[in-house]
């Protein structure tokens, strides 16, 4: 038998899986984009936070530099996992007006992980859809990664379906997706937002 590979991250004598690493240095990868990051002392992401929202300033936005959930920063507190967001958005302006109220970005970089506290402001769930469409943050037809269609090509099914010039079949088959797909663009229920 051959001899086991160690991790290759120093002084780590844990068996190596996938990349070189051990199973938890290849974790912290996949979760910090670094196989050493989120590796800190307890309290010191909310340490951290507290310094940085006691000391801001207007202006640039401020990146979170510890553990993230969809690029934006989290951090534990009291057992529970907390957006950094929202811990400044509270901070700032107070606890959420209610319970559908959330933490929205003005500067449509939430996703990369600004926890500024003049970046944020309680909205709710529409009016931070709208800002989502605004900052070109919003997943939707062609930007969407599953999208089967682009705008042309419901534009097109659109009109050939109203004029009658071809089946939900046809189109179907012409632009190589289901015919359920069609008669949902046709129909409006999918990409309603285009005219």
């Amino acid at each position: 038998m051959g001899t086991q590979r160690i991790c290759a991250i120093p002084g780590c004598d844990k068996r190596a899986r996938t990349r070189g690493w051990c199973d938890p240095h290849y974790r912290r990868w996949r979760r910090n984009g670094d196989p050493l990051g989120g590796n800190h002392v307890p309290g010191e992401a909310l340490a951290f936070l507290e310094e940085a929202l006691r000391t801001a300033q207007p202006g640039d936005c401020m990146t979170w530099p510890y553990s993230t959930n969809q690029g934006r920063g989290r951090f534990q507190l009291n057992g529970k996992s907390v957006l950094a967001h929202r811990y400044a958005c509270e901070h700032m302006h107070g606890p959420p007006p209610s319970e559908e109220h959330f933490a929205a970005h003005n500067c449509g970089k939430g996703h990369l992980g600004c926890f500024s506290p003049f970046h944020v402001r309680w909205a709710t769930p529409a009016s931070n859809s709208a800002d989502r469409l605004i900052h070109g943050t919003l997943l939707r037809g062609d930007h969407h990664p599953r999208s089967k269609l682009t705008e042309e090509e419901v534009r097109e099914i659109r009109r050939s379906s109203k004029a009658g010039e071809y089946t939900h079949r046809q189109l179907a088959a012409r632009f190589g997706v289901s015919r359920r797909t069609v008669a949902a663009a046709a129909s409006g229920q999918n990409w309603a937002w285009l005219d």
